[in-house]
């Protein structure tokens, strides 16, 4: 074997420990160039809404906010007033969706109220289809699931007040559930390390490797140093993790440069160890080795790297909460750099897509700045020994040559050569860069954005002038202009506050509004500026009472509904009626709308006042009705901490000022208990009873309750009792202790009905019971007799059974069998035939033969006919499908000695040979008389 086997063979062996460290401390600095303006693109790109059926669906871990995909849009209605969004989010599920935003106003804002309604839905694997998008657009059915996709369905009506265009939708949302490895659980974190693993994993948008192939050990180790807590800025507590990661994947771009963003995010780097990926994060390491020069085999050369990628400036892009969630610019600046390089300003940008704290953008920023401070390396060749240690691995090294003393170093390249050597480099390590200095508090930005022109000042100091008359009003309404210089008119509105709908005045210039002919009352006067563009503000309200004085008169004739002075009402409900009442208002006799005592009412006459009490007065319930008859619904009585079958009703009646009747009518009523059960039915068997009854007309019948006992007169308690229900026919197996009912035994039943009030009704008499004799055991379910097959297509299972008068037979037949296609001379011969398949027909009857007179068997069972067969199937192959009948019967021969026995009938004569049973059997019961 020569040397090239060799390299072939270690390199096998050694690529995938050593395949990343080739320009790995370029990979550790090749993300802190990147342009601006694509991060800004990339950012503020996920915030807008883009209309496609086939995009990549992004990915989202922690915290962020999204715009969507719309990958449906309809318009319905009359006048397509309505449109509906089905607005994508990102791969599911996720953890939550919280605010919505419409052009960043949240749709919570009182300006979309009735014109913007939002399901939202966080991507669950089985989620199901939007119910009100499946009722609302059309062709949108219960299969458009979208499984494993957090979406929102978003239907909007137009409202020229509230939109001037279709609005940019967006979303803060917590993103995908990952797993974590320290626990074993999948939940929410933005952990960086689980959320890295998640997209190495994943088999519908990442790298789809199984958990086997992650270096489990470092996984869980980076996990907790990026978990571990350290204060954010100078003066904070340290309660923050290290490390987050919050951002979005956009899974069109190649899966390697998403890892590389994703390792941004933690300083990481993803090589591969013996044959494993594993998570190693660039911080200070414990001292792995102590070399010297005699680890240097021949010359070494030193490199320094060049001034001008030394920097003392960083700009770090990050999306900023703060911001809006856009992209922002946060500079890094260090005065003792910028000294040191003669006051000549080296700039560097970075960018941080997974990155949303202005602090651990700072943190990022320095310590980039920092490792590009110094990039001294060093390179020669070295033992095979060197192979004992990873690359990244942190030692020391001396060379009289370099000045070096125990000079720290980090392993960045290493690879092997044909003569059993190692080429390796080493840079200078410095641990302190990673101690870095605290930021002061973050203070946000100050936003400015130009008017809104949608949204519209209202007028204020809305101020009312009373002018009374005799029984009508007028009122003067004032208010104070909006301060906003696009108000032209205002438009205004007045309505009664009891019920009356709102009558518009009009809208036109001036700051005020008189308002004529008005009845007394309570009244909402509202008003509203109104812009150049017919945009409207908000509505400044004032209520405000027309107050006339005016006696108001008492209500009378206050009965239960249609009967009169009785007191007692049944069923689950108490309607109430009463007269209208007047002092000033009569009707002329014979025009009366409903009858001569229907009453009539005042002018000033708002509504009646209804009030609920029980029997010690004690308040229950207030409402207010504007008809003259009320219901107290059983509901109601529940709500009011009942049901209560007595209380009292009390009506008054009251005026537009809310003045009421001096006195209220007053009336006590209450629920009747039901009454005994009196239609019944009692049917015994040997070991049970069927009680059968009518139950009772109240309509607030609740259930009855049932005692029995072996003796008459026995105690009524919870040891006697075996039924509390709702049913009208139940059976009764046992007495109350459990023990099962014995035959030839009489027993005694007592019935109670009960209301849904709690009223116990009258027991029914005891009802005398006795149980029948008890069956005789099953006849063994073997086939008796055998089969014998006759000439006509025929097949006879029998079994034989001797009956006294009065007896039932219950017999059941089951057979279970297949069609094999298969004949024994080679051929293939089936009833029925289509492609691979075959069918055999046959259908099955049970006869009853009397033994002592067998002239005439009655036929007392068939599974089907010559018309309506049963078929069972096969398959041209080895595999079969056994195929079911039961076939059952009850029978009441007279007393004798009786064969009953089983005919196999089949429609052609090969399809007796292509059945083939699997399972069949025959049993009877003698239930004797």
């Amino acid at each position: 074997m020569g040397w090239g086997d060799v390299k072939d063979w270690w390199d096998e062996q050694w690529d995938d420990f050593t395949d990343w460290v080739d320009d790995v401390w370029d990979d550790i600095t090749d993300w802190f160039s990147p342009d601006l303006s694509d991060l800004e693109k990339k950012f503020d790109g996920t915030l807008l809404n883009k209309s496609s059926n086939v995009a990549e669906i992004p990915v989202v871990y922690g915290t962020q906010r999204v715009g969507g995909i719309i990958t449906l849009m309809a318009v319905t209605g009359d006048k397509n007033e309505f449109l509906h969004l089905i607005l994508t989010l990102c791969e599911g599920p996720i953890s939550s969706i919280n605010t919505v935003y419409l052009d960043d106003v949240p749709s919570t804002d009182e300006r979309f109220a009735g014109s913007v309604w939002i399901n939202k839905h966080k991507g669950e694997e089985d989620q199901l289809a939007d119910a009100d998008a499946v009722a609302e657009i059309p062709g949108w059915t219960s299969d458009h699931r979208q499984q494993g996709t957090a979406y929102l369905y978003v239907r909007l009506h137009w409202n020229r007040d509230v939109f001037a265009r279709r609005p940019v939708i967006t979303a803060d949302i917590g993103g995908r559930l990952v797993k974590n490895y320290n626990h074993d659980i999948v939940t929410w974190s933005n952990n960086p390390a689980w959320c890295i693993a998640d997209y190495l994993t994943h088999p519908r948008y990442g790298k789809r490797l199984p958990e086997s192939a992650i270096d489990t050990a470092s996984l869980i180790a980076a996990a907790n140093y990026c978990e571990a807590d350290i204060s954010l800025y100078s003066g904070a507590p340290a309660d923050q993790p290290r490390y987050t990661c919050d951002g979005v994947v956009d899974t069109s771009r190649t899966l390697w440069a998403n890892i590389k963003e994703l390792l941004s995010s933690c300083n990481g780097r993803l090589p591969r160890i013996n044959g494993n990926y594993a998570l190693i994060i660039d911080k200070d390491e414990v001292d792995a080795f102590a070399w010297d020069e005699s680890m240097v085999l021949g010359s070494i050369s030193m490199s320094g790297g060049s001034r001008r990628s030394r920097s003392n400036r960083i700009s770090v892009g990050y999306r900023n909460p703060d911001n809006e969630w856009r992209s922002d610019t946060l500079p890094v600046d260090s005065a003792a750099y910028l000294a040191a390089d003669n006051g000549i300003a080296h700039e560097s940008r970075i960018t941080l897509p997974f990155c949303i704290s202005p602090y651990r953008a700072q943190m990022h920023g320095e310590l980039a700045m920092r490792i590009s401070r110094d990039r001294a390396t060093v390179s020669f060749i070295t033992k095979l020994a060197a192979l004992d240690h990873l690359p990244s691995s942190v030692g020391t090294f001396s060379h009289s040559s370099l000045g070096w003393v125990d000079q720290r170093v980090r392993i960045v390249r290493m690879s092997l050569r044909l003569d059993a050597t190692v080429a390796i480099t080493l840079k200078r390590h410095d641990g302190d860069l990673y101690d870095l200095t605290l930021p002061g508090v973050y203070t946000p930005p100050t936003t400015t954005t130009l008017p809104n022109p949608l949204h519209v000042e209202p007028p204020t100091n809305l101020v009312l002038t009373e002018q009374q008359h005799d029984l009508y009003g007028e009122a003067l309404f004032t208010w104070t202009e909006a301060a906003d210089a696009f108000v032209t008119d205002y438009q205004a509105q007045i309505r009664l506050v009891a019920g009356g709908s709102w009558i518009d005045l009009g809208t036109r210039e001036g700051t005020s509004r008189t308002v004529r002919n008005l009845l007394p009352g309570v009244y909402e006067f509202q008003v509203r500026s109104v812009n150049d563009s017919g945009v409207h503000s908000g509505w400044l309200t004032l209520e405000c009472t027309i107050a006339i004085a005016a006696v108001v008169p008492r209500v009378r004739g206050l009965e239960l509904f249609g009967q009169g002075n009785d007191h007692i009402f049944t069923g689950r409900d108490a309607k109430f009626a009463w007269r209208e009442g007047s002092l000033n208002f009569s009707y002329d006799l014979g025009d009366e709308p409903f009858g001569a005592g229907s009453g009539a009412r005042d002018l000033y006459f708002k509504d009646y006042e209804v009030r609920v009490l029980d029997i010690d007065k004690n308040l229950l319930r207030t409402e207010h009705v504007t008809d003259n008859w009320y219901i107290y619904s059983y509901e109601k009585n529940v709500e009011d901490d009942g049901p209560r079958r007595e209380f009292i009703l009390e009506v008054y009646q009251r005026g537009r000022q809310n003045q009421l009747s001096t006195k209220a009518a007053r009336l006590r009523v209450e629920n009747a208990a039901p009454a005994a059960p009196t239609a019944y039915k009692i049917t015994p068997d040997h070991d049970s009873i069927i009680v059968d009854f009518d139950r009772p007309s109240d309509t607030d019948y609740k259930g009855c309750s049932v005692w029995i006992g072996t003796a008459t007169g026995f105690t009524r308690n919870a040891s006697t009792i075996i039924y509390t229900g709702a049913n009208d026919q139940f059976l009764i197996d046992h007495i109350g202790d459990n023990s099962p009912l014995q035959p030839e035994t009489e027993y005694f039943i007592a019935i109670r009905f009960e209301d849904e009030f709690g009223n116990s009704g009258t027991e029914s008499v005891e009802i005398s019971a006795t149980t029948r004799k008890a069956p005789v055991a099953v006849i063994d379910g073997t086939l008796i007799g055998g089969v014998v097959w006759n000439g006509d297509d025929e097949e006879k299972i029998e079994a034989t059974v001797t009956t006294d008068t009065g007896d039932t037979i219950v017999g059941q037949f089951n057979f279970g069998g297949y069609c094999d296609r298969h004949t024994s001379a080679g051929g293939v011969s089936t009833d029925y035939i289509t492609g691979a398949h075959a069918r055999a027909f046959a259908w099955f009857e049970i006869y009853r033969e009397d033994v002592g007179s067998p002239t005439s068997d009655t036929l007392v069972a068939a599974s089907g006919d010559t018309n309506n067969p049963n078929y069972f199937s096969g398959i041209y192959t080895t595999y079969y499908r056994t195929e079911y009948v039961p076939l059952g019967f009850i029978d009441q021969p007279p007393a004798g000695n009786y064969r009953y026995y089983v005919k196999y009938y089949f429609r052609a004569a090969d399809a007796r040979d292509l059945l083939k049973e699997k399972a069949r059997s025959f049993t009877l019961t003698r239930h004797r008389a």
